[in-house]
C-alpha cells in the first residue's frame, strides 16, 4: 500500500518526485522532503473490502481536513 500527498490548491504545480511513502505493517508511514503547503492524502493499493478510516498527525485527524 502507498499513501500520496496532493496539494489542496489545484492551481499549484508539483515538480520533482511524487510525494509518497510505503505503509509499514503497523500502519505508520513517513514522507520526507515535503515543501510547506496544504495537502490532501490519497491511498493506493488497499486490499478489496478495506477502507481508510483515519490518518492522524499527532493528535490531529487530517484525513478530511488535510495537512498543513
Amino acid at each position: 500500500m502507498r499513501v500520496n500527498l496532493r496539494t489542496q490548491d489545484s492551481g499549484t504545480m508539483m515538480f520533482g518526485p511524487m510525494l509518497n511513502g510505503r505503509i509499514k505493517e503497523d500502519g505508520t508511514f513517513t514522507i520526507s522532503n515535503v515543501a510547506a503547503d496544504r495537502y490532501n492524502f490519497a491511498m493506493f493499493g488497499l486490499p478489496d473490502g478495506f477502507y481508510l478510516k483515519s490518518i492522524r498527525s499527532g493528535d490531529d485527524e487530517v484525513l478530511a481536513s488535510g495537512l498543513d
